[in-house]
């Protein structure tokens, strides 16, 4: 029975010294973490109309009935703006919220408008001021008949 006995304390002295490390770890963890953020943002829900591309608080001119109640870190995960009329302390946040989107046009040239006799058309790229390639720009000299 003895044996049973200090069997059954030094489980405890051990299980003791287990929860003490792994608190002081977790302790050490959260502390850590604490000193990390800086700030904490508290999100409400927000409205939005179905066909807006901003957010606004219940009750704001630009809310009409058709309303969709939305979080809003979804909404601008989603791209919503506030609005400037029920959030103008955000409006400020406009210009870094807002990501302009650059749209490349595509280059393409005008084609060369000539035809040959069969009704192939010229490939090349037409002159700046003319509807025909370097080859065929004598063409509109002629008058069509």
């Amino acid at each position: 029975m003895d044996n049973f006995a200090e069997m059954r304390n030094l489980l405890r002295i051990v299980l003791v010294g287990f929860c003490w490390l792994v608190s002081t770890q977790v302790n050490a963890q959260s502390l850590s973490d604490s000193t990390e953020v800086s700030e904490i943002v508290v999100f409400t829900t927000r409205g939005i109309n179905a066909s807006g591309a901003r957010y606004h608080i219940d009750g704001c001119r630009y809310l009409k009935n058709g309303q969709i109640h939305i979080d809003e870190r979804i909404a601008l995960q989603r791209g919503l703006l506030p609005c400037s009329v029920c959030l103008p302390e955000r409006t400020s946040d406009l210009p870094y919220l807002r990501e302009k989107k650059v749209v490349k046009k595509k280059e393409v040239f005008r084609k060369c408008g000539f035809k040959t006799a069969s009704g192939a058309k010229c490939e090349r790229e037409a002159l700046a001021d003319s509807r025909y390639c370097e080859l065929h720009k004598t063409r509109s000299k002629k008058k069509k008949r």
